[in-house]
């Protein structure tokens, strides 16, 4: 399905309803508190979206010290106990990892802090992630594969899609 909306582009992505009038939301609002928390202890947190080349990144925010200076990535989660249980020990899951890479590829900073809060300080755990030039190697190597099997893939016409109907 990937393949097919970015070669494609008849299909772009869709969200339950759910997702989008609760996740999101709840996202955005703990993001907002998390950020006005982290201001109070001298961090500025500004969102944004950048690019270097052709890699795009979106950000929950660039910390910036108050004269302006970036520091580093900032990313935020909503709280769920077994990420929260990984940050804690300093540990960035693979399935937060390349988002982190990719963010630090394209700003050219050294760390990004990963933060899981429910916007609480009760609920906040942060680690500090630095990627290596191996991880920079791997993610440039995995959007390289993509790229070619992008211009490689033909795309399914809609209405050459096969439907299953329940036989019985």
């Amino acid at each position: 399905a990937l393949f097919n909306n970015r070669a494609s582009l008849f299909e772009p992505q869709e969200f339950s309803s759910y997702v989008k009038n609760v996740i999101f939301p709840k996202g955005h609002k703990v993001e907002a508190i998390a950020r006005e928390y982290a201001t109070k202890h001298g961090i500025s947190i500004e969102p944004c979206v950048m690019s270097r080349g052709k890699f795009l990144a979106s950000f929950d925010g660039l910390k910036k010290d108050f004269m302006g200076n970036e520091l580093g990535v900032w990313e935020c989660k909503q709280w769920n106990e077994k990420l929260a249980e990984s940050v804690k020990n300093e540990v960035v899951p693979e399935t937060h990892k390349w988002q982190l890479v990719q963010q630090l590829y394209v700003t050219g900073l050294k760390t990004a802090t990963f933060v899981v809060t429910d916007g609480t300080p009760e609920n906040w755990e942060e680690c500090e992630f630095t990627a290596t030039q191996a991880d920079f190697d791997k993610l440039l190597a995995a959007w390289d594969l993509f790229e070619t099997d992008l211009k490689n893939y033909v795309p399914v016409e809609k209405s050459m899609r096969r439907t299953y109907r329940n036989q019985s």
